[in-house]
């Protein structure tokens, strides 16, 4: 076992996965269970990204840019891709887990580093994340986690493309919106890849919702007949 203070941790140091993992970024340290890990500059870079924010999504294009200096998540997706497996295989069986370790993968958003294995639903709102609310404050949408509240509730097990689609319209409250732009020529990033798509999603998007915020006629997102959807800012 490694002791942090003969490796020369420092007060910069960050844990997260109920303090089995340490993370120095100052002195380029990082530990588990106790271990030194022999891992990549790029890899350390990767889990110092993430520990900066314990319980909060880093978006793909923000660790991306971050890691590499790239914005664009699709230059760089491969070599994320692989670095994160490298890392995970690292921290072990049970830390680097895909499903249940410390590093949790929102499919198609980002990744989550974890504070505790037995909690991988927390939800930790930062003053600075922009919030969006609709539906007499009874929807919030938290654009910098990709995360919505309904009614004092995170909606569990909405798709990378669901959260997308329903930020687009908070941030437009009463805004008609055609399927056809919100297709991937759109350059905020929140496409399906046909309008009858679009038109799916907002279906499973409104059952999520519940029966009286997800309602067709009376609920958060309307439509407009032939013409497209929006969001209310009061029922």
């Amino acid at each position: 076992s490694a002791d942090g203070k003969q490796l020369g941790l420092t007060d910069s140091a960050r844990v997260f996965a109920d303090g089995r993992i340490v993370v120095d970024p100052e002195s380029d340290i990082a530990i588990a269970d106790g271990d030194l890990l022999n891992i990549t500059p790029t890899q350390r870079s990767i889990l110092s990204v993430l520990s900066e924010r314990p319980d909060r999504l880093v978006s793909r294009e923000e660790l991306c840019d971050q890691v590499w200096g790239y914005e664009d998540y699709y230059q760089i997706s491969n070599s994320l891709f692989v670095m994160l497996g490298q890392l995970r295989n690292k921290l072990g069986v049970e830390l680097g887990d895909r499903h249940d370790g410390a590093i949790w993968n929102r499919k198609g958003l980002g990744y989550v580093a974890v504070s505790s294995l037995d909690n991988r639903t927390t939800y930790t709102r930062n003053d600075e994340d922009p919030i969006y609310k609709i539906a007499d404050d009874r929807i919030e949408v938290n654009e910098q986690q990709m995360v919505v509240v309904a009614d004092g509730e995170v909606v569990e097990d909405l798709s990378s493309y669901e959260a997308r689609l329903l930020t687009y319209l908070a941030k437009r409250p009463h805004r008609i919106h055609s399927p056809s732009i919100l297709a991937p020529s759109n350059p905020q990033g929140y496409g399906h890849k046909s309008s009858q798509g679009a038109m799916v999603t907002v279906s499973t998007l409104r059952k999520k919702l519940g029966p009286e915020l997800g309602h067709t006629k009376k609920g958060a997102i309307r439509t407009r007949t032939g013409v497209g959807y929006f969001a209310v800012n009061a029922l």
